[in-house]
Order: structure tokens, then sequence, then C-alpha cells
């Protein structure tokens, strides 16, 4: 989705160690935002539909509690690794990391942007392995 990457596998079966998986070859900086997108979509997925993301749901909720539970729900998995690599960012970044805070707003409408390609790639990962290519198809078809 960010060019320069790689995908080599990627898993939504639950494993004793992962909820779900993925595994990429990419730039170091890209790291976090596919960690970030993953429950991102798990929270777009449990958004209503008709709501828009900068809205409030039937219950008062935000887009953005959404995500805050779907961090909560894979604590040691999804939210240690994003913490783990805001840290290593932040550090390559230096005095510069305060800037870090205005990314996730950012990746959030690129990822609203291709919803309909993520939603396709998941239902292929629904019933079997995807591989790169099908991947880049779908984000092509999707622009």
């Amino acid at each position: 989705m960010r060019g320069g990457g790689e995908l080599v596998s990627v898993t939504i079966e639950p494993t004793a160690e992962y909820a779900g998986h993925t595994g990429l070859r990419s730039k170091p900086f890209d790291i976090a935002f596919v960690t970030y997108a993953g429950p991102w979509a798990e929270a777009r997925a449990q958004w209503p539909a008709e709501v828009p993301l900068d809205a409030e749901d039937g219950d008062g909720c935000v887009f953005d509690d959404y995500i805050l539970a779907a961090w909560w729900a894979n604590a040691t998995g999804d939210l240690a690794e994003y913490k783990r690599r805001c840290e290593a960012d932040a550090e390559l970044l230096g005095d510069h990391a305060h800037l870090l805070h205005l990314r996730e707003e950012t990746w959030c409408r690129e990822l609203d942007d291709r919803w309909p390609a993520i939603q396709q790639i998941a239902k292929l990962l629904m019933s079997r392995p995807v591989d790169d290519d099908e991947v880049r198809a779908a984000m092509l078809a999707a622009r």
C-alpha cells in the first residue's frame, strides 16, 4: 500500500503467538504503520457503515474509541509491538520526535481511502492464502 515493501506472509488465524500476523519486508518507518493498520481494520470493520469516521456512533463513541478497544484486545501483541516501533521511530527522529503524533491521523485517512481493497483482501484471506501479487492487484484496483 505504501510502496517499497513486500508481503512475505499473512494470516488471520489465531496462534499461540498472534491473533493474526503479517510478515513483510519494508522500510523501517513503515513497520509502525503496518502494526497500526491491523487494529485500525478491526475497528473499521466494527464501526457502523453509515456513520462517518469523524462523527459519533449511536452510543456516543468516536472512531478512536473503537481503535483503542482493538489495541486493548491484543495489548500484548499489536499494542506492545506498536509501542516498540514508536520508541524506535522517536529515537531515529531525535529532536523531531514530537511530530510522530501527527501520523496516525494521516494513516487513518490513508487506510480509509483503501478500505474497499482492505475488505477485498480480508475476504480472500477468509478463503485461502494470498500472495504479494494479489495484494498489489487489489490495491491497484481500488484506486
